[in-house]
């Protein structure tokens, strides 16, 4: 039988039709994505909306990548355009995923110094209830104790002077083999007898200590000079601007992930306090550079930027830096376990005299951050 040329003409119609919605979608995908790859060049102070862009990154990156998998199946012209994104936001797709070429060995060796750092939540642990949150601090001390590190940086530490050794962990830590710390005491309650900051931890005496408060808020990055058989080294730690979500921006956000409606001023509240955290995070990474640029030893900052690596604070931060997880790291190295399966926001950057021989984020969850390990060494020219 003949053709129907209605039929024809309209499955023509429909495929032409078809063909311009994906284009029109590939394209605004692109637009999006070149938009996150010039996050880590626009300081959020005049631009800080963009900062939500760089958090879909990873997403925008998937989407332009099938993109250019369909086209180049399809029309292989069309691919160009996909590969022309990807190339140049080359810089970002490099942060974003690695393969490394060995595990980590966690013995340690004579050669390297290790260094860990980890955001541990006040010990709290991610499961409430009193039974629960001993269970967490123990495996915390625990997984210390075993990894060993020559200097270890936490987050979020909290001490309580008089409530018994299980609460003192200060003086835990010095059972660990920990006597020299450095504390910074971001904030306390008189009341509690309760003090909380960034602390830094080393088995080998302190020769220098400082702390620096930022000019935003209460927190701040502290450094301490420690050696390492002849060398000296200069171990930066901090804790970032956070969102500081709560329960109900948690919810929300579910809410929104799952297509579900949420109010208009709470969408408001929620949008309105990460893009303040965008912009206070922007001035701590302009607080930090300095201190990094000026340091007379090789350097390690350790710490929760709370920031993704397509993001201004990171670069920033980072400049000429290696960064432990792109040395030796695998995966796309998520540290924050809650959200979204694509928050690196925990990092330990290195002086760029430092060679990092290995690294791992350890899949330990008894904090909402993952600890992150690394082992290396000053290479001697």
């Amino acid at each position: 039988m003949p053709e129907n040329p209605v039929r024809s003409s309209m499955a023509f119609s429909f495929r032409k039709f078809s063909k311009r919605i994906i284009i029109f979608i590939n394209v605004m995908t692109i637009v999006l994505f070149l938009l996150a790859g010039i996050i880590p060049y626009v300081n959020p102070l005049h631009f800080s909306w963009l900062g939500f862009a760089g958090l879909a990154f990873p997403y925008l990156l998937v989407l332009v990548a099938v993109f250019f998998v369909f086209w180049l199946i399809t029309k292989p012209r069309y691919s160009l355009i996909s590969l022309m994104a990807i190339l140049l936001c080359w810089k970002q797709v490099g942060v974003t995923l690695r393969i490394t070429k060995k595990p980590f060995d966690y013995r340690k060796t004579d050669q390297t110094f290790r260094v860990m750092t980890w955001n541990v939540k006040i010990f709290e642990g991610i499961t409430k209830g009193s039974q629960a949150s001993a269970e967490a601090k123990r495996e915390i001390f625990s997984f210390i104790k075993a990894t060993d590190p020559s200097v270890l940086c936490l987050q979020e530490f909290a001490q309580y002077d008089s409530s018994g050794l299980e609460r003192d962990h200060l003086k835990k830590m010095a059972e660990y083999g920990y006597p020299y710390y450095f504390f910074s005491e971001d904030y306390s309650k008189a009341s509690a007898d309760y003090r909380s900051g960034v602390a830094i931890f080393s088995k080998t005496p302190i020769l220098h200590q400082q702390r620096i408060q930022f000019t935003s808020n209460r927190e701040s990055i502290i450094y301490v000079d420690v050696l390492n058989g002849t060398d000296t080294f200069r171990i930066f730690s901090t804790h970032l601007q956070s969102f500081h979500l709560n329960k109900n921006d948690y919810r929300n956000i579910d809410y929104l992930k799952n297509g579900m409606d949420v109010g208009k001023d709470e969408s408001k509240y929620l949008l309105i306090k990460m893009n303040n955290a965008f912009r206070l995070r922007a001035q701590q990474a302009q607080q930090i550079k300095p201190l990094l640029d000026s340091c007379p030893y090789p350097e390690i900052i350790c710490g929760d930027f709370n920031d993704v690596p397509n993001s201004y604070t990171y670069w920033h931060i980072r400049g000429d830096r290696r960064d432990a997880f792109m040395e030796r790291g695998t995966g796309i190295g998520r540290t924050f376990i809650s959200l979204a399966p694509t928050l690196r926001i925990d990092y330990i950057l290195c002086d760029n005299r430092i060679k990092v021989d290995q690294f791992d984020v350890a899949d330990r969850r008894w904090s909402d951050h993952l600890p992150l390990v690394a082992d290396v060494r000053l290479e001697k020219k």
